[in-house]
């Protein structure tokens, strides 16, 4: 309890309302996303895993000239186990 209205030992007739303010608690957390581990899928696979998530994702081909559109990934930033918010963008490096 935060407080009372009126305070603590005011003298009341029987039947006055006292009106008690409490806490709903300390706020929660926000949400976060552990990034998984990425590297040795397919693109559109790791991509299909993060959106599950609630992530966004980037390709990056490294500009490889035999790079495929759906390459295997080899690289990730954010790197794996790390903690984001949901929304955050992960770019995955792919070959």
């Amino acid at each position: 309890m935060i407080r009372t209205s009126p305070g603590a030992g005011a003298a009341l007739p029987i039947g006055d309302p006292v009106t008690l303010v409490v806490s709903r608690g300390p706020q929660p957390e926000p949400v976060r996303v552990r990034v998984p581990l990425l590297i040795g899928r397919e693109f559109e696979d790791a991509a299909s895993v993060l959106r599950e998530d609630g992530l966004e994702v980037e390709q990056n081909r490294g500009g490889f000239p035999f790079s495929r559109r759906n390459g295997v990934v080899v690289g990730q930033q954010p790197g794996a186990g790390s903690l984001v918010d949901p929304g955050t963008t992960v770019t995955l490096d792919t070959i």
